[in-house]
């Protein structure tokens, strides 16, 4: 199955749509179930991203589905227009020399740093489609890196630091992705190789805590039982009808206590 067809299956739910819904049902069933919905364009980093996936994961590949912008076409005449069409028609993606070369070598600094050598010294499959049932619920996932007993996920990331990483990861639900990959397919490993966007394009591993797993296989747990009463019903509620508190932030809550009652002023 190709990853078009894979996100085209809307028979079982996948991570990025788990995450959907636990922001809200409505959210979910506008995404991916609405007859009348509007399908949701990739942004440019999401196509650099994807790209980039395609370097590292599928070289072969890429030649096919990317090519550098040729030099000879002027897109202001009706010849390079007709010819950027007809390449686009084909199915071919063009990428500007810029994104060409930032994609280039962000697969080469990934594709040369020891851990991913180690890894793709092994046989291993990538952009494998796996389904599974969980808790009466048909689910799906597509590792990136799939080997025995080990599972690895590529993301690109401006901060490819432990502590860089980290904030984006729990605020992407990065956690949840993990929990939910490792419920579909067990592994004994997961690991997260984040590659910096920008030059020098560093690397880094990850491994997620115990604690932060167990913490979203509860979630997935909850979220799982409230989408299959969703799907058995056929209801798909957004967010509440009544009036709530407005939720203040952790670093917000930490401001206002730390706050001695005096104001500081800078004039210029």
């Amino acid at each position: 199955m190709n990853n078009t067809d894979y996100h085209a299956d809307t028979s079982a739910i996948s991570a990025s749509g788990l995450k959907l819904f636990m922001r809200s049902p409505a959210h979910y069933y506008a995404a991916y179930l609405d007859p009348n919905r509007i399908e949701r364009q990739p942004t440019a980093a999401m196509k650099l991203g994807t790209a980039t996936h395609c370097a590292i994961l599928e070289p072969t590949e890429f030649s096919k589905r990317y090519m550098l912008r040729p030099d000879h076409i002027n897109a202001r005449t009706n010849d390079g227009k007709a010819e950027l069409a007809a390449i686009a028609a084909s199915g071919i993606e063009i990428l500007t020399p810029d994104d060409y070369a930032q994609v280039l070598n962000m697969a080469h600094a990934f594709l040369e740093h020891p851990v991913t050598r180690g890894l793709f010294g092994e046989e291993y499959k990538t952009e494998q489609t796996i389904y599974a049932e969980i808790e009466g619920v048909r689910c799906k996932c597509r590792p990136d890196f799939l080997a025995d007993g080990i599972m690895m996920d590529v993301k690109t990331t401006r901060d490819a630091s432990a502590d860089g990483f980290g904030k984006q990861a729990w605020n992407l639900g990065y956690h949840i992705q993990e929990a939910f990959y490792r419920l579909v397919k067990p592994t004994n490993r997961f690991l997260f190789g984040a590659v910096e966007s920008e030059y020098p394009h560093l690397v880094q591993y990850h491994e997620s805590p115990d604690e932060l797993i167990e913490y979203a296989e509860n979630l997935i747990d909850e979220a799982l039982a409230s989408y299959a009463n969703c799907l058995k019903h056929n209801v798909w509620p957004g967010y509440s009808s009544v009036i709530e508190p407005l939720q203040v932030p952790g670093y917000a809550r930490r401001a206002i206590e730390g706050f001695d009652g005096e104001i500081e002023v800078n004039y210029v």
